[in-house]
């Protein structure tokens, strides 16, 4: 996802003059210009304000300007002239005058040097930033500018002469980014320099959603007979279920099913598979029989051609039964997408408390079931706990916005459903999808621009 920040247009500049100030001074006698007695040195020095400046000898009616260090000028300062005494030899005496003195100087205005824009990064944009530049268009004249000085946050991002007239952009480091208000500091010190169609761009990282869990007491829940429910793994088509909700409506259409959830809801089954359709389905389709359409033999997904397709997406163990087993010969296999995730399709052990995540039974390389499973099944109850009417469950998605599109499927304990909507809040009634003990919810952006907030269930009482 990219993202734009317009900034406000920024002029810097900064102007340099030249100024000569000139001054007639005259010995006290009225005399004009410097009289030399031949044979006689006539050794010049100046100060101003107790520093010596010059000190030698004077042999033009014309000399080299003497240079001043302009950090030790003051608002007010006195220069002294003099030359050395003759001592007794009185004869030596010269009759010397200082004409058109002048004192000049470049003098820099550093009034609107310096231009400071700022922009606002949230939490959440920095925890997903991937890169960030700043991006402006400089008018300048090339021979009469210096370097342009950027610095964000106080740390120097560039020092260069622009490229005048054409579109600069910098990368600045995301490390330097802080959440909140950060700061960018554009100076020069020569010549003049207009910077507009100034933007900074984010491109965040697609966000990394997990499975989240959570547990429900069986206090909350009533135990009735078994029931067909709509999208359980259990050989019943129940009444007011379609194919693309329930494997088993889409095997008694002679249909093949996906067992993960498609970007397109109407492709969980399809009745004709194209070699053009098999990627759509990315843990491949099947039949009721568990063998994949002829299309897509030898392809990833393709659970009975006994290798490890390299177009399998990474970890290619979770799409592809052989591939689980090419890791390990001791990895168990989900044939379905666990309740949980497709991070539990393969798993290296499965406990009791596994194994009802997987709807069909989780198998080894064999085709056998884990001993502990088969522990579960003697255990387990002749009913169904199913949530008490007195009861009802809901989800409540929260997005960072509330003006883009936002595309997500989430899949609770195996049952799925999408979200469309440009609001930035959503709720739903979940109590078909509560299960006794632990619950999951995985999340499956359709858009890869989806940014959530907050996802929360609350159990409310109702009777």
């Amino acid at each position: 996802m990219t993202r734009i920040l317009f900034l406000v247009i920024v002029f810097v500049f900064t102007t340099t003059y030249s100024f000569a100030r000139e001054y007639k001074i005259n010995s006290p006698d009225g005399k004009t210009g410097i009289t030399v007695i031949p044979g006689s040195v006539i050794k010049w020095s100046a100060s101003y304000d107790g520093k010596e400046i010059f000190n030698a000898e004077v042999n033009t009616p014309s000399p080299k300007p003497i240079a001043l260090n302009h950090e030790d000028l003051l608002d007010s300062n006195t220069f002294i002239f003099s030359v050395p005494t003759p001592g007794l030899r009185f004869w030596s005496a010269n009759t010397y005058s200082l004409d058109s003195l002048q004192i000049t100087g470049d003098v820099t205005d550093y009034t609107n040097a310096l231009g400071i824009q700022t922009f606002v990064i949230s939490q959440s944009d920095k925890d997903n930033l991937d890169t960030i530049k700043l991006y402006f268009f400089p008018t300048c004249g090339i021979k009469d500018v210096g370097s342009l000085n950027v610095e964000l946050n106080g740390i120097s991002i560039y020092n260069s002469i622009a490229d005048c007239g054409v579109k600069t952009s910098i990368t600045l480091n995301t490390n330097q980014i802080i959440v909140g208000n950060n700061e960018l500091r554009f100076y020069t010190n020569q010549g003049t320099y207009t910077l507009d169609n100034m933007n900074i761009q984010l491109t965040m990282k697609k966000p990394d959603y997990k499975t989240y869990y959570f547990d429900m007491s069986q206090d909350y829940f009533d135990v009735k007979s078994d029931k067909p429910r709509c999208g359980d793994y259990d050989g019943v088509c129940p009444s007011g279920c379609d194919e693309t909700q329930d494997a088993d409506c889409c095997f008694n259409r002679n249909g093949y099913w996906c067992s993960l959830p498609t970007e397109d809801s109407n492709d969980r089954c399809r009745f004709y598979v194209s070699s053009d359709n098999c990627a759509t389905c990315k843990t491949g389709y099947y039949d009721k029989y568990g063998n994949s359409p002829t299309n897509c033999e030898k392809t990833c997904g393709d659970n009975n051609d006994d290798s490890c397709n390299s177009d399998c997406p990474q970890p290619t163990r979770y799409y592809d039964k052989d591939c689980c087993f090419a890791q390990s010969s001791d990895n168990f296999w989900c044939k379905e997408t666990p309740i949980t995730g497709i991070a539990d399709k393969c798993k290296p052990s499965i406990s009791p408390l596994d194994c009802d995540l997987c709807p069909s039974g989780y198998i080894n390389k064999d085709g056998a079931r884990p001993d502990s499973c088969n522990q579960a099944d003697a255990s387990a109850s002749d009913g169904t706990y199913t949530l008490s009417s007195n009861y009802e469950l809901d989800i409540t998605v929260r997005f960072t916005d509330d003006t883009t599109r936002k595309r997500v499927d989430f899949n609770i304990n195996g049952n799925t459903f999408r979200i469309d909507t440009t609001n930035v809040e959503y709720t739903k009634v979940i109590s078909d999808y509560a299960r006794e003990g632990t619950n999951s919810i995985e999340i499956l952006p359709v858009d890869s621009d989806v940014n959530i907030a907050e996802v929360q269930v609350d159990l409310k009482k109702i009777g």
